[in-house]
């Protein structure tokens, strides 16, 4: 055989026997231990230095102060299109403040290093996810990307595992889906094995249809990605799933996030604000409560007097009925006040019969 026919037969058995290229581990990673995820969407990049850029960096350094609620849930938008950025920022239930904003901080740097320049990515750590893009993310329900990671051990029993499992999951996705944190943990015994825990979230913006959809749809992955074992997680930007059997890798009670203080410029403004709008109400208040007692005190004073020529004074402040006339009245019965019907004078003026 020559040995050009040899070269071709070794140089067609070496691109035979070529790695297949895998398209989703150059997008779609995980680092050693599985610790954090990322996707980086091949949707576009940005350009260095341009507008993009700077509104990512603005908004994903609000992580680390500012939150939308005691929840642990950050959305905002920053820029104007077609430069905006949208980005949602999510903690662990079970995170307090100080771990949360960490994580938050944390995760936005390491998403910006393994994204470089990507106007679309997203970060899943163990405890918070990070995620940003150039479209409407905000109260959707997105089950892409998604990312599948199986514990290396095998349940002692599969099926007694399996059914223990699901319906701890139904159980804990049913409660998530109404709770507004859109977060719940708990645990189930396996007869003669150990104990399974479990623990679901979906953003808090998603309606509790769109969070049950989700958590549902993660738990039909389950049979292809994590058959046998006795842990495994499903990991989406709108919702999340995780169950290990052994010891709890969640806090049974979960901390509520407190909101940093406001700063004192806000503080004022917010002052500033009440006064303006509390203090011309209460005048107003005031105004008819004062015009109100008046007119009802008005009423009563007519009320107790009879109209016309000849009114008669209460008899239950007088204890007797006074008549009184009008001038026109007392003209008359005096003939013009007559000299010769004065009877004298008194001390209010001249008396006459």
């Amino acid at each position: 055989m020559s040995p050009s026919i040899v070269l071709f037969f070794l140089i067609l058995n070496f691109m035979i026997h070529l790695p297949t290229p895998n398209l989703a581990q150059s997008i779609d990673n995980c680092n050693e231990g599985a610790s954090y995820c990322w996707n980086c969407s091949d949707l576009g990049e940005y350009a260095a230095k341009n507008v993009y850029e700077e509104n990512l960096d603005n908004i994903l350094r609000s992580f680390s102060s500012k939150f939308e609620n005691d929840i642990g849930f950050y959305k905002a938008s920053f820029g104007e299109n077609p430069e905006k950025v949208n980005a949602i920022g999510l903690c662990r239930g079970d995170s307090n403040f100080s771990s949360c904003q960490s994580c938050l901080s944390n995760t936005s740097h390491m998403l910006l290093t393994n994204c470089p320049k990507r106007k679309e990515a997203i970060l899943w750590g163990e405890f918070c996810m990070v995620r940003y893009s150039n479209s409407s993310i905000f109260s959707i329900r997105e089950d892409e990307p998604i990312k599948e990671l199986k514990s290396p051990n095998n349940a002692s029993d599969v099926q007694q595992f399996n059914e223990a499992l699901n319906r701890l999951l139904n159980d804990i996705i049913s409660k998530a889906a109404s709770d507004v944190r859109k977060y719940r943990t708990g645990s189930a015994t396996v007869p003669n094995s150990q104990t399974i825990h479990a623990l679901v979230q979906c953003t808090p913006d998603l309606t509790q249809t769109q969070c049950s959809g989700c958590l549902q749809d993660s738990v039909s992955k389950i049979p292809d990605c994590c058959a046998g074992r006795n842990g495994g997680r499903v990991l989406k930007p709108s919702c999340s799933i995780r169950y290990e059997s052994g010891s709890a890798f969640f806090n049974p009670s979960p901390v509520s996030v407190s909101v940093s203080p406001v700063s004192p410029i806000t503080s004022k403004a917010n002052i500033k604000t009440i006064v303006a709008v509390v203090v011309p109400s209460a005048v107003v208040v005031i105004l008819i409560i004062g015009l109100y007692i008046f007119l009802k005190l008005r009423r009563k004073t007519k009320a107790g007097y009879i109209k016309g020529t000849v009114g008669k004074f209460p008899a239950e402040e007088y204890g007797s009925e006074l008549q009184i006339f009008d001038f026109n009245s007392v003209s008359v019965a005096t003939d013009d006040f007559s000299i010769q019907n004065k009877l004298g004078q008194g001390g209010y003026g001249p008396v006459y019969k």
